[in-house]
C-alpha cells in the first residue's frame, strides 16, 4: 500500500521539485546563481597555478638536455628499425609462399630473414629500451609495488 501512497503524493512532488518560483531545482540554481569568487580566493587560486606551473617546470627541466634528447632519438630509431624489419619479414615470407605457388625452389628469404628480426640481441636491446622509458611506470602500478609500499 505504500507504493499507491506515493502515487497519489506525485503531484505534490513534481510541485516540489519543479517548482518555477520555489522548487527544489530553482532553489538549487539561485544558489549557484549568488556563488561569488571572491578576489581572495582569486589570489588564492592564482598562487596554487603559480605553484603547480614551477613544479612541473622543475621537475621536467633534465628532459630536454642533449643527453635527454639524444636517447628519445636513438630510441625512435631503434623502434623504427625494429618495424621495419618485421615489415620485411612478413614480405620475404610472402614472396617465400609465392615462390612455392608457382613452382619455384624456394628462397629461403623468409628464414634467414626471420633469424635476424627475432634474434636474441634485437630484442634484448628493444626490450631494455622499453624498460628504460616505460618500466618506471609500469612499476608504480604493478601489483609488486603496491605490496612493497603496503609492508
Amino acid at each position: 500500500m505504500s507504493w499507491l501512497n506515493w502515487v497519489k503524493s506525485a503531484p505534490k512532488l513534481v510541485d516540489n521539485v519543479f517548482d518555477k518560483d520555489k522548487g527544489l531545482l530553482s532553489q538549487v540554481g539561485q544558489w549557484v546563481g549568488h556563488q561569488q569568487f571572491t578576489p581572495e580566493e582569486q589570489a588564492m587560486h592564482d598562487k596554487a597555478m603559480g605553484d603547480a606551473v614551477r613544479g612541473f617546470a622543475v621537475a621536467t627541466m633534465g628532459e630536454n638536455t642533449e643527453r635527454s634528447k639524444t636517447r628519445r632519438g636513438m630510441a625512435v630509431k631503434w623502434f623504427d628499425m625494429q618495424i621495419w624489419l618485421i615489415k620485411l619479414q612478413v614480405l620475404f615470407f610472402a614472396v617465400d609462399k609465392l615462390v612455392l605457388a608457382v613452382g619455384g625452389d624456394s628462397l629461403e628469404l623468409s628464414s634467414g630473414f626471420a633469424q635476424i628480426t627475432f634474434s636474441q640481441l634485437i630484442w634484448a636491446v628493444t626490450s631494455g629500451i622499453g624498460l628504460f622509458f616505460w618500466g618506471s611506470h609500469t612499476m608504480r602500478g604493478s601489483k609488486w609495488a603496491k605490496d612493497s609500499k603496503a609492508a
